[in-house]
């Protein structure tokens, strides 16, 4: 291998590092943003974040992969149908403790707890 390829390979590779980084970094953004958000507008921080997240994915994959749907359609359809159950999580679990007056605001975790743990 001649010095020149030696060059090259190191290129490609911190900037496949470079690109990797970025995206992992951009991931904890966008999951730290949600817990943000959630908790300033709801006072409810929710833990089951990462796993409606990987529902996400996994709803994608299926549609991709099992029914042969176009990759960048499922994308959609996936994100439409999250976003649906999370609207479900917010109207029928999390408003429900949220509304409560006299429940105590270290409660208001448990139902996130019992979407992750059970």
């Amino acid at each position: 291998m001649s010095c020149e390829e030696e060059i090259n390979l190191g290129i490609e590779l911190l900037a496949q590092v470079a690109i990797n980084a970025l995206m992992l970094s951009s991931m904890y953004i966008l999951m730290a943003l949600g817990f943000a958000l959630l908790l300033s507008i709801m006072g409810v921080l929710n833990f089951a974040h990462s796993v409606i997240y990987m529902s996400g994915g996994y709803i994608c994959y299926q549609l991709a992969v099992v029914f042969g749907i176009n990759q960048w359609l499922s994308l959609v359809l996936a994100a439409l149908i999250v976003g649906a159950f999370g609207l479900f999580l917010e109207r029928f679990c999390f408003s429900i403790f949220s509304s409560i007056d006299s429940y105590p605001s270290h409660s208001l975790r448990q139902p996130t707890y019992n979407l992750v743990f059970k």
